[in-house]
């Protein structure tokens, strides 16, 4: 659900981040 979302981030970078705490 979450992983959708997080799509339109990657574009600012901020998915990256997001994706860490995520994954993690």
């Amino acid at each position: 659900m979450s992983g959708r979302q997080r799509g339109g981030v990657l574009a600012t970078g901020e998915l990256r981040q997001s994706s860490r705490n995520l994954r993690s």
